[in-house]
């Protein structure tokens, strides 16, 4: 994500193409792909894509296949990013219970 740039995880992602297929056809994105370029410049191609996934959903490796490809990723569900912690808690923030 944009955060990570100058470093090595996936920065470029068209966040507009996404937006833009939600609302004008209603397409909801399961996720968006990023890329890292060498040295973060395109002339000199892709290193590693990755998506990134729905909250809450997070991107898990399939366990095979080229790590660096986002065709070796999945987003899975993980409900752990729901739960409330005590540093959460203290800031105000309520916990869920769950379903």
């Amino acid at each position: 994500m944009y955060h990570c740039s100058g470093r090595p995880g996936p920065n470029t992602f068209d966040a507009l193409g996404a937006l833009e297929q939600w609302v004008e056809l209603g397409q909801a994105p399961e996720a968006i792909i990023a890329t890292k370029y060498a040295n973060d410049a395109k002339d000199q191609g892709a290193v590693r894509t990755m998506p990134l996934c729905s909250f809450p959903k997070q991107a898990h490796y399939a366990g095979k296949g080229d790590i660096n490809r986002a065709d070796s990723w999945s987003c899975t569900e993980n409900d752990d990013l729901l739960r409330v912690g005590e540093a959460g808690i203290r800031a105000g923030l309520q916990p869920t219970s769950k379903k």
